[in-house]
């Protein structure tokens, strides 16, 4: 019975010791991360206004939606002569600059559909099932947990922003371990593909038009 006695105290000590470490452990990583967010609260708040200010400018130009080009323009129906193979250097130098400049969003959104495409192609496996679900628990409970003096953990208390913040960082980073093949297969085709587009699509008329100050040329007004 002492034997006995002397396993299960040593099982309890070891288990003890076990949650005093896990708890440790999150205290580190909840202290890491508030720390994380003063740093980047400290940096946003050194930027002068006018770079802020410049940096939005900037953004609102890049995701400006008049240059998502429609799929008439960015497949060419309509036009006389909307794909060729060019293959002397400086022209085909030329022509991807051009067309990387005037289909860029297309790009973007091509490669985003394809990453949504095979991402949903692999919904069908059970262990991406258990994942994505897992994610959406975790999701669910922290945002419910979180009211509007913040979420605690241990004593620490995280705002909702602060939360949100640290919840993507999270999501982001199991999804990359995860899917990291799919990420990388995705990246690859699409490159391929835009590449691709950007080699044979002849979309001089509509660069010619824009750098007119017109808007790209659609079939039904060029060609009726």
């Amino acid at each position: 019975s002492s034997v006995i006695f002397s396993f299960t105290r040593f099982k309890m000590t070891s288990n003890s010791g076990t949650t005093a470490d896990d708890a440790v452990k999150m205290v580190e990583m909840a202290s890491t991360a508030q720390k994380a967010n003063n740093v980047v609260n400290q940096v946003s708040s050194a930027i002068p206004k006018e770079a802020k200010d410049f940096m939005k400018s900037a953004k609102e130009k890049v995701f400006d939606s008049d240059k998502l080009r429609s799929v008439s323009v960015f497949f060419g129906f309509g036009d006389k002569t909307p794909y060729d193979f060019v293959l002397a250097p400086s022209k085909l130098l030329n022509r991807l600059k051009n067309n990387t400049v005037f289909f860029y969003l297309n790009y973007i959104l091509l490669t985003a559909v394809v990453l949504a495409l095979t991402l949903f192609a692999t919904l069908m496996t059970p262990k991406t099932l258990i994942i994505l679900g897992i994610l959406g628990v975790v999701w669910f409970s922290v945002l419910k947990a979180t009211t509007s003096e913040g979420f605690k953990v241990l004593g620490i208390t995280f705002t909702r922003k602060e939360v949100s913040a640290i919840m993507m960082i999270l999501t982001g980073a199991v999804a990359f371990y995860f899917f990291e093949s799919i990420f990388f297969v995705s990246i690859c085709s699409s490159f391929v593909l835009a590449l691709a587009h950007a080699w044979t699509r002849n979309a001089e008329e509509h660069l010619t038009a824009e750098n007119n100050k017109q808007k790209p040329l659609e079939p039904d007004a060029e060609f009726q």
